[in-house]
């Protein structure tokens, strides 16, 4: 059939469309002639389709040829949409056979860029645009994700293909992969088709060509796209015949799976597993060969789900047999087996559900009870009681079955708290106990439930391999554990724990430190990359057992990134960050922790000069080495000095004489001249910004530790003597109002208080004899706050900060949605007993005294919400309660009444 059609240069032109076999030979190429604007005189347009042996493959359906390989054909009713890059037009042919005349009853068909024909015919978009010389073709195209089983072909509807040309010769190239394959099963109504890792292998697709008609890319479509392909046939598969499906092109990173459904919607049951990588390009057909399942044995009882649970026995090394609770009637924690963990069930909604707050290896073998000649399923495979593994952070659902394929659907959801995992197990070292007997039966029961080896707080971190280790997992079970250069490390690395703290190490729920035999890095899944933590050896897990809301410290540290984040270039140079976890040691959770890095001089850390080091010629370069110190009251290291006002200076590292001098000379000549006035002199050898950014950190989170002082950290570098990093906030901050004496501000204290403040240490010690008497603690800062300069730099960089701390603020109840059912779970093993005679002031000299006096925060018989209220609440009121820093009016003795 033809019709006329009247050219704008007056020629005339045939368009051929040329298709192939579906064997996918590669098309030869030919010249191209001018493509002109055309106008059709009216009528019907008809294009002549014709199969060349050189043509690339399309369509229709599958004959046989001589050879007996399959040959593509087309069929009557065969329709095509060719596009002039602005509008598609749709061709149908009532030909039959290797060449077909389609046409287009219509007089608006104009081209003038070149056309693109899609097959089959639908609603494309296609776009011929030219830019700089270079023509660039573009067309939306479906495959579906149902398509219609044909014995010995494929469903035509399915199998899409695209030509461009600007000649009269249109040569299509499929843009699907074909999939062929037989059925052995009697009685399947569908074939199913996915991958492994749920890959889009059907739905939108976007078709690039180039200039001479060959497909450049093809792109799945973020929207409009599925997981699967399902063929489905009119009756049943005919058993032994070959079925051909098509998919878009995919790389399978695990493989793929297929599946047989019996019954429309019917359940699905696996009929062949490939596990291995593997890519499908478009223009290819992958024999996947004969396709089986292998039915169990079924009646038609009701198939329901009565029990179902996880048996600590069949799964050794994933669930624990112990757990921790907290009981009121002994006020301390207690352990017991256990041999179980059950899911509820809930019929009514086809739903099971577990929550195991420490599990990080999610292949579990479970089992259950199902009526007798029931099958219960897992991705279309027979599930055998206490035998078959299931990956239950991959599977969502389970299916139980009869003979009538009859089933049930129940959704399974197995979580743990959403937090990473922790996995200590320690062996070597000596058996610890708390060095505080009012402790010690709240204490006992982490010792006996773990069987804790850690090493006491002074002595030698002992580790021995393939015994000792550390793991850090992902909430999905994945590795967080990086080396140095950041790949995964996916096997527990070699590790050892001791006791750490002071007071805290003596509470029942123990805090402790962690060195690895090499540097390791944390990095998490959680697109929060501010939660990564880089490659070091040293790391501690803080318990924060006297803080009801177990933020505290985790607030101070986001505080203290505000200001490094606001002040990229001065102040503190570095600031430890940390995440919350679930820790699990020597096979037993303990709850929630804090996985903090410990602060270290280090590239990855506090990258000042390198530390002392034995080896190192020191003697003569003390002023060359950096120098990490703390200020405590306990005054427990070797390397230590105390200042004329008899504030303690304490080496964190290794050191001598030559450098004790030296740190001493300079920290007390900082002191001299303060108090002598000589404050532009001090700030010579005294970092004016770190000094500041200290104290609003302080000031802010009312942590009174600064009193004693307790766990302040300073350093020095080049010569200059700077303040932090920030440490310790666990307790005594944020306080409820008006609970004890720092619950407002440090500076209201400091300078009321008109009393001699000394350290316990001191006046009970005859090294230091000659207390003059007339000295407070807080450091320095009693004299700072009355300095100009000092006082400026604060307003200055307070006002900077606020719109980060307004953040900070924001992100609490974020934090505590996030730490929730950890809580939960770390509460029901670990409380603070405010009604105790011990905790309320027995150890702190205070007979008969009230929880407010002894350094608590006043929200420990509060509810989680309470206390996470309490807190933010409180921090907003800090925030605009400091507004005497803004005005440099600090407080002085004159102020009477509580800052906020």
């Amino acid at each position: 059939m033809t019709c006329n059609l009247k050219w704008i240069n007056e020629m005339r032109k045939i368009y051929s469309l040329a298709v192939a076999a579906v064997a996918m030979m590669a098309a030869a190429s030919c010249a191209h002639e001018e493509f002109d604007d055309f106008q059709p005189e009216g009528g019907k347009v008809t294009f002549t389709a014709t199969i060349g042996t050189d043509d690339a493959d399309t369509k229709a359906e599958l004959g046989t040829s001589e050879n007996g390989k399959p040959q593509t054909m087309w069929t009557a009713g065969d329709k095509i949409t060719v596009h002039n890059g602005k509008k598609g037009f749709e061709f149908a042919t009532d030909d039959a056979g290797k060449s077909a005349e389609f046409t287009y009853d219509g007089s608006d068909f104009t081209a003038d860029k070149g056309v693109v024909a899609v097959y089959p015919a639908g609603d494309h978009d296609a776009e011929i645009k030219e830019k700089d010389g270079k023509t660039t073709i573009t067309v939306n195209t479906t495959v579906p994700s149902v398509q219609t089983a044909t014995a010995g072909s494929y469903d035509p509807a399915a199998a899409v293909s695209v030509a461009y040309s600007t000649d009269d010769h249109l040569r299509f190239k499929n843009a699907t992969a074909m999939l062929k394959f037989t059925v052995s099963t009697p009685g399947v109504k569908s074939v199913v088709f996915e991958g492994f890792a749920h890959e889009t292998i059907s739905g939108n697709a976007l078709v690039i060509l180039t200039e001479d008609g060959a497909i450049e890319s093809i792109t799945i479509n973020e929207d409009g796209t599925e997981t699967s392909v399902e063929l489905i046939a009119e009756e049943n598969f005919e058993v032994g015949s070959t079925y051909y499906m098509n998919i878009l092109p995919q790389t399978f990173d695990q493989g793929f799976k297929m599946y047989f459904r019996f019954s429309d919607n019917g359940v699905k049951y696996l009929a062949k597993e490939y596990g291995n990588a593997l890519r499908i390009n478009r223009n290819t057909i992958l024999n996947i060969g004969s396709l089986s399942s292998q039915l169990p044995e079924l009646s038609t009882n009701t198939p329901i789900l009565n029990e179902f649970k996880l048996l600590v026995e069949d799964n050794s090394g994933k669930l624990l047999n112990k757990k921790l609770s907290y009981q009121p009637s002994s006020q301390s924690t207690t352990w017991s087996n256990v041999t179980e963990e059950i899911f509820e069930i809930d019929n009514e909604n086809h739903k099971i559900t577990a929550f195991i707050p420490y599990l990080y290896d999610f292949n579990l073998v479970p089992t259950f009870d199902i009526p007798d000649g029931t099958a219960l399923l897992y991705e279309g495979k027979t599930i055998v009681c206490r035998e078959t593994s299931i990956d239950f952070a991959a599977c969502k659902q389970l299916a139980v079955v009869n003979a009538r394929d009859e089933f049930v659907i129940y959704d399974v959801e197995l979580v743990n708290t959403g937090l990473p995992v922790v996995v200590i197990n320690q062996e070597t070292g000596t058996v610890s106990s708390t060095s505080d007997s009012e402790f010690a039966a709240a204490s006992n029961a982490w010792f006996t439930a773990t069987g804790a080896k850690w090493q006491l707080k002074e002595s030698d971190w002992l580790m021995t391999d393939g015994v000792d280790n550390f793991m850090i997992y992902n909430a999905d079970g994945t590795s967080a554990l990086t080396d140095k250069n950041g790949a995964t490390v996916n096997k527990p690395v070699l590790s050892s724990t001791r006791e750490r703290g002071n007071v805290s190490r003596q509470m029942p729920k123990k805090p402790f430190a962690v060195k690895l035999d090499k540097k390791h890095g944390i990095f998490l899944n959680d697109n929060d990359k501010t939660n990564d933590l880089p490659a070091h050896k040293r790391w501690v897990l803080l318990a924060n057992w006297k803080d009801r809301t177990l933020m505290r410290n985790a607030v101070a540290n986001e505080v203290a990134a505000a200001f490094n984040k606001t002040f990229p270039n001065d102040g503190i140079a570095w600031n430890p960050s940390g995440q919350f976890v679930e820790l699990v040691y020597n096979g037993v959770h303990v709850g929630n922790y804090y996985l903090c890095e410990q602060i270290k001089i280090d590239e990855n850390r506090l990258a000042i000069n390198e530390p002392y080091d034995e080896e190192d010629a020191y003697s003569d370069n003390a002023a060359g080495y950096g120098y990490l110190l703390e200020s405590d009251d306990g005054y427990d290291e070797k390397w230590k000095f105390m200042t004329k006002m008899y504030i303690p200076f304490l080496f964190k590292d290794d050191g001598n004489d030559e450098m004790l001098s030296y740190a001493q000379n300079l920290v007390r000549g900082v002191e001299d001249n303060l108090r002598n006035g000589n404050y532009s002199t001090a700030y010579n050898t005294l970092d004016l910004t770190s000094m500041v950014d200290f104290l609003l950190i302080q000031e802010l989170m009312m942590n009174c530790e600064l009193q004693h002082p307790k766990s302040m950290y300073s350093y020095i570098n080049n010569g200059k003597l700077y303040a932090g990093p920030v440490w310790d906030f666990d307790w005594n901050t944020l306080a409820v109002d008006g609970n004890f004496e720092c619950g407002y501000s440090y500076t209201k204290s400091m300078l009321e208080d008109a009393s001699p403040r000394y350290y316990k240490y001191i006046l009970n010690s005859s090294k230091y004899p000659n207390v003059d008497g007339g000295d407070k603690s807080y450091m320095w800062y009693p004299m700072l706050v009355k300095e100009a300069t000092f006082k400026a730099k604060a307003a200055e960089r307070w006002n900077a900060v606020q719109g980060a701390l307004a953040q900070v603020s924001a992100n609490i109840p974020k934090t505590a949605e996030k730490i929730r059912k950890s809580e939960a779970c770390n509460y029901a093993m670990w409380q603070v007993d405010t009604k105790s005679e011990n905790i309320r002031g027995n150890r702190y000299g205070i007979s008969g005294g009230d929880v407010k006096y002894c350094g608590y925060c006043g929200d420990e018989t509060m509810t989680f919400d309470q206390a996470v209220q309490t807190l933010k609440s409180n921090f907003d009121k800090r925030i605009s309660g400091m507004s005497y820093v803004s005005n440099q009016n600090w407080p002085s003795k004159s102020v009477s009444t509580v800052i906020w």
